[in-house]
């Protein structure tokens, strides 16, 4: 006789160690086929193949022949008075296997209660044990909540609220610590649904012994073999630490709103000085214009006027440095723009009219202006405002001729690498101190080398590259000086 394989593996492990087990097959109408095991123990000793099973186990019928779909079997009360476990294996085109399982005894079932009430105890003694110590250690007061809503010290009270907490007995929370009555309300969300986690009450001042102040903090939760817990707990030092994180806080608030009040009146002042120049400015420049367009002017005097055409267009082009920087600090303009709105222009022609521009004014100043613009086998185009490139140009050659020394020479490159144009201003002298160059290009950052205006040029030229998807940094001149490289993406054309 053979029994399946999961009867086999079942017979095979602890079943056979700690219970008796014995098993029935039956076929698809309830007719047992084959049966063994300890069927005496359960009062089915006259079990034999060839009877249906209801007829000697009646407790059986209802369950047997197993309506269709039906795997399993609750525990059964046995002839015997043995409460027994029904386990269930289908074979298939053979019917069932009934393998009966004793259940534990009564005596098996009280043992593993007390054992279980047992092990309970203990740890609720270990866990009053490691409270006290902790509470003692922290200086923390454990309040365990009762039946009554009342609370008893869960642990040994601490020295700080022995005069205000009975150290035996319960007592309403909020007639020690006032300040907890609506606490106690929030602390149900995590006592009343057996919620994970803790909640704590923020921090209270209460008179404690002999007047003195005690700044205190409670926090709520629930330990499983305890229930509801509060802990209030001391704070002293960590009180006044955190009066003093408090406060820092608070100080350096106002010291970033002052700094805000200082930017809104210097940029309101800027406002101002753009309002006030703009107007005379455009009047003088319209002036030189007519004066200029005189046949009569002697060439000596055009040579003047041409000087002071050139003061005022430089003059102009520092107010609309203001305003755009104003605009840009204030609007946030995105970097990038729209192909098709800017036509396109080659950046190295551009870069030799600008050239041509400045060269007499480093002439007529004592300085070299030099153009290096390698060959290339097609233009250089780029998409952006020419007049707020030209601005770009304008600092930054300007910057390099401030910082020259007399009989020096400054540089003007274009070239191109990796899609983008290439422009380097590079110039002798004094460079840039290290410790500068981080802020080297944020708004009202003065150059430390010595001259400068309001610290918007270098401002201006980054945000202006940027706008058209560009950038800009700062690279020291091999041997001595400093240069400054900007770059834009090359335009497509058609």
């Amino acid at each position: 006789m053979s029994l399946p394989d999961a009867l086999t593996h079942h017979f095979s492990s602890s079943v056979l160690h700690v219970r008796r087990p014995a098993w029935i097959e039956i076929d698809e109408q309830g007719a047992v086929l084959q049966c063994g095991g300890d069927l005496a123990y359960y009062g089915l000793a006259e079990m034999r193949q060839g009877l249906r099973a209801t007829e000697q186990a009646s407790f059986l019928v209802g369950y047997v022949p197993l309506p269709p779909g039906s795997e399993a079997l609750p525990m059964l009360q046995m002839p015997s008075g043995v409460r027994a476990d029904i386990h269930l294996f289908s074979e298939a085109g053979h019917g069932w296997v009934l393998l009966l399982d004793c259940s534990e005894s009564a005596e098996e079932q009280a043992a593993l209660q007390q054992a279980r009430l047992d092990m309970g105890l203990r740890l609720r003694r270990e866990l009053e044990e490691d409270a006290h110590g902790l509470a003692e250690a922290l200086g923390v007061l454990v309040l365990a909540r009762t039946a009554d809503d009342t609370f008893r010290a869960f642990a040994r009270v601490p020295g700080w609220a022995r005069t205000l907490w009975p150290s035996t007995g319960a007592a309403h929370v909020e007639e020690v610590f006032p300040f907890l009555e609506s606490f106690l309300q929030d602390a149900e969300d995590i006592w009343g649904r057996r919620r994970a986690g803790m909640l704590r009450s923020g921090t209270w001042t209460q008179e404690g012994p002999s007047a003195t102040e005690l700044h205190l903090e409670a926090t709520a939760t629930c330990l499983p073999p305890v229930g509801d817990v509060l802990m209030v707990e001391l704070l002293g030092d960590r009180y006044w630490e955190r009066q003093r994180i408090l406060q820092l806080a608070r100080d350096r608030r106002l010291a970033l709103d002052e700094l805000r009040h200082q930017q809104d009146q210097r940029e309101i002042l800027l406002h101002c000085i753009v309002h006030d120049l703009k107007g005379p400015l455009a009047g003088m420049q319209g002036s030189i214009d007519l004066l200029a367009s005189d046949p009569a002017m002697p060439p000596d005097l055009l040579d003047l006027l041409g000087t002071a055409r050139r003061a005022c267009r430089k003059q102009l082009g520092l107010i609309e440095d203001i305003v755009s920087v104003f605009r840009h600090g204030h609007h946030r303009e995105g970097s990038g723009v729209h192909p098709g709105l800017t036509p396109p222009f080659d950046m190295a022609e551009f870069a030799a009219e600008v050239f041509a521009d400045f060269q007499p004014s480093f002439v007529s100043s004592g300085r070299t202006l030099l153009l290096d613009v390698p060959p290339h086998d097609r233009p250089l185009p780029v998409r952006a405002d020419r007049r707020r490139i030209e601005r770009v140009f304008a600092n930054l050659l300007e910057n390099a001729q401030r910082y020259t020394p007399l009989d020096g020479s400054c540089s003007l490159r274009i070239g191109s690498e990796d899609g983008m144009v290439v422009v380097t201003v590079s110039n002798e002298g004094k460079g840039v101190p290290e410790e500068h160059r981080e802020t080297l290009f944020d708004r009202f950052v003065r150059g430390p080398r010595g001259g400068g205006t309001a610290g918007l040029g270098l401002y201006y030229c980054r945000i202006t590259v940027e706008k058209y998807g560009g950038a800009i940094r700062y690279e020291e001149r091999p041997g001595g000086g400093a240069s400054f490289v900007f770059t834009l993406p090359l335009a497509e054309t058609a």
